[in-house]
């Protein structure tokens, strides 16, 4: 596996994608949770919990999950910037991008393109600095 500062901003993409995927889970965890508190407690006639103390563990949940809806919601929003910033790459360098948030190495990407692995280092070392700027100066504004 390459450096982590070889590849910054791509491997801050592919690691934001994990931590989506993880927060999806979670989120959807809690969800069901939070409705199966609220079966139990609602329950015509023989309600497995009262009421008070469903609601009590139904408002728990809501503590946990609004904060996880909208951190979510930001990593969503830096998902789709850095979506469109590479997106703006062009040949090679969109390649080398693309093959690097699919996990390649850089010795992976220099043999799949043919290319010299001091070569496809360059691209790479090029492609992070562009993206790391613009996303640098798109969050000072």
């Amino acid at each position: 596996m390459t450096k982590a500062t070889e590849l910054l901003p791509l491997r801050m993409y592919h690691d934001l994608c994990g931590e989506i995927d993880c927060l999806y889970l979670r989120i959807h965890q809690l969800e069901i949770e939070r409705k199966y508190y609220w079966k139990m407690g609602t329950r015509a006639f023989k309600a497995p919990m009262p009421f008070d103390r469903a609601l009590e563990y139904i408002y728990e949940i809501d503590a946990v999950l609004n904060p996880l809806y909208k951190v979510l919601e930001d990593k969503e929003y830096v998902k789709k910037r850095l979506e469109t910033k590479i997106s703006e790459l062009e040949g090679v360098d969109y390649k080398v991008a693309i093959m690097q948030i699919q996990g390649k190495s850089l010795v992976e990407i220099a043999d799949k393109l043919g290319y010299s692995y001091v070569w496809v280092k360059k691209i790479n070392a090029k492609i992070s600095n562009r993206l790391y700027k613009k996303a640098v100066k798109d969050a000072n504004g």
